[in-house]
């Protein structure tokens, strides 16, 4: 029930067979932390509300629901990285119906895999409004919220969680100066500082489940957006 501990980091080949789910957050990871070992995918704009039916990948030419690209081959991890393109659309009760069935989804097609979710890195919204006038109203007390429905999730499905927040906020609980260009998307050096975590934050899938994994349980509808709202997504 408590965010993955910090240990012994692992070389980069501890990720040679994890896939990294998220958007364009993700993206900017897998491009420039220097991880160099791992599947990219992530999609500008993936929602967790439509992971089972919006064709967001393409592979090889071909167009693959994140669920889908996820089932190609075998993996040992799979990060989630997803709540920024969510926040817009104040829907917390979808968010939360919609992550517990995505983990259930992810890991009927992924059973021996450690599952990691990982906490939303907090937003620098000074420089939101002054990139692009912040019009998603998007909030570190809102992304707070968030964390907390992310952390339910991960206790309830027993997955790891990864206290990102925590890791970059400042005392504001901000992201500091210096560490965006628009409030969102990281900087190299963030970027690597990211990647500085995730390697002294594992778990190991038998100290997860040393009696084996249990099965997914009843499966939830997802909740998609709430309607009312007309574009929630930041596209990120």
């Amino acid at each position: 029930s408590q965010p993955a501990p910090e240990r012994e980091a692992v070389d980069n080949s501890y990720f040679d067979d994890a896939a990294f789910v998220g958007d364009s957050r993700t993206d900017g990871f897998m491009l420039y932390s220097g991880i160099s070992a791992g599947k990219n995918l992530t999609s500008n704009g993936l929602s967790i509300f439509k992971l089972a039916e919006k064709k967001a990948l393409t592979i090889e030419g071909e167009s693959y629901t994140l669920l889908e690209a996820l089932a190609l081959e075998e993996d040992g991890k799979v990060y989630i990285s997803l709540g920024i393109n969510e926040l817009g659309y104040r829907n917390d009760k979808g968010f939360y119906r919609s992550y517990c069935a995505a983990i259930d989804a992810i890991r009927a097609v992924q059973p021996n895999a450690v599952i990691y979710i990982q906490g939303l890195i907090p937003l620098n919204e000074k420089q939101i409004e002054e990139y692009n006038g912040n019009k998603y109203n998007l909030t570190n007390e809102h992304l707070r919220v968030y964390n907390d429905l992310m952390r339910k999730v991960a206790e309830e499905k027993q997955v790891a969680y990864l206290d990102l927040y925590g890791e970059f906020a400042d005392e504001n609980g901000s992201l500091p100066e210096g560490v965006s260009r628009d409030g969102v998307h990281l900087v190299k050096d963030a970027c690597k500082q990211w990647l500085d975590y995730l390697k002294t934050h594992t778990v190991e899938f038998d100290t997860l489940y040393p009696d084996g994994p249990e099965e997914p349980g009843e499966a939830i509808e997802p909740a998609g957006p709430d309607t009312s709202t007309e574009d929630g997504s930041v596209q990120g």
